[in-house]
């Protein structure tokens, strides 16, 4: 049981960090103003797809669509950068010295690495679900 609390707790840990440098390393009211407005663009432009309007007047605003794209696909992958090598060094040398085996948390038997991979999917999605609640209201 106290294995199954420390990778919950190293699960725990992973995810709040992970959160911290995304925020530190993306605006999220830039991604949002970018996301804003890419969801404007493609709306004139399905309007003007379903006028069936002058091509050269949609060439041009697919070229407004696709550099802010471009930008927020950039914006969120800088983090994986960063998150994803700490991830790996955690999955493959920081549990494997210090833990073996399975883990018996209640009814559930799993190999260590499983079990964190699924503790910090859980608190992943429930982090991202709280943070995204949280800038909406805030916004």
């Amino acid at each position: 049981m106290l294995v199954a609390i420390a990778l919950i707790s190293i699960a725990a840990l992973y995810v709040v960090f992970s959160i911290y440098l995304q925020r530190r390393l993306v605006n999220p009211t830039k991604m949002r103003e970018i996301q804003e407005t890419i969801k404007i663009k493609t709306k004139e432009l399905t309007e003007l797809s379903k006028s069936k309007a002058n091509p050269e007047i949609l060439a041009q605003k697919q070229k407004e669509i696709m550099p802010l794209l471009n930008e927020s696909m950039k914006m969120q992958f800088k983090p994986m950068l960063v998150i994803l090598p700490i991830f790996i060094i955690l999955y493959y040398v920081v549990l494997p010295l210090a833990f073996h085996g399975t883990v018996s948390f209640f009814s559930l038997k799993m190999n260590y690495q499983l079990f964190f991979v699924l503790f910090s999917f859980l608190f992943g999605i429930a982090a991202s679900v709280a943070v995204s609640l949280y800038d909406r209201r805030i916004a």
